[in-house]
């Protein structure tokens, strides 16, 4: 079970780290073409 929780844990970092990469370039490009 524990090994579990550590592969969960990995994937939702990995998953955080990918999505707060690509929403602030979403947002910088929906800002730069509202502009």
């Amino acid at each position: 079970m524990t090994t579990v929780v550590v592969i969960v844990l990995q994937n939702l970092r990995d998953i955080s780290a990918h999505y707060q990469l690509r929403h602030p370039t979403i947002m910088g490009n929906q800002n730069h073409r509202h502009t």
